[in-house]
């Protein structure tokens, strides 16, 4: 049996940019895939880097519309208030 670990590998990314699309947090993020917000983080990150910049626009535009400019950074959901 071959365990798969990743975002990707486990299909979460689409999840995950639906979930960043309806404004969660990391936190609600990561406890709706299962994961850590620590290594949900860290493996965003990664996945964020490794794609070309093109997609990285894709997901900006997917998430945030027209109503945030991309200036070529990493997406992220809003932080939660405290």
């Amino acid at each position: 049996m071959r365990l798969l670990f990743g975002l990707e590998a486990q299909g979460h990314i689409p999840t995950i940019l639906d979930l960043m699309k309806r404004g969660k947090t990391w936190p609600e993020i990561a406890k709706h895939i299962g994961w850590s917000t620590i290594e949900l983080k860290k493996h965003w990150r990664t996945y964020m880097q490794k794609i070309d910049e093109e997609e990285r626009k894709r997901i900006h535009h997917f998430v945030f519309g027209d109503s945030v400019e991309y200036v070529a950074d990493i997406p992220a959901p809003p932080q939660a208030s405290t």
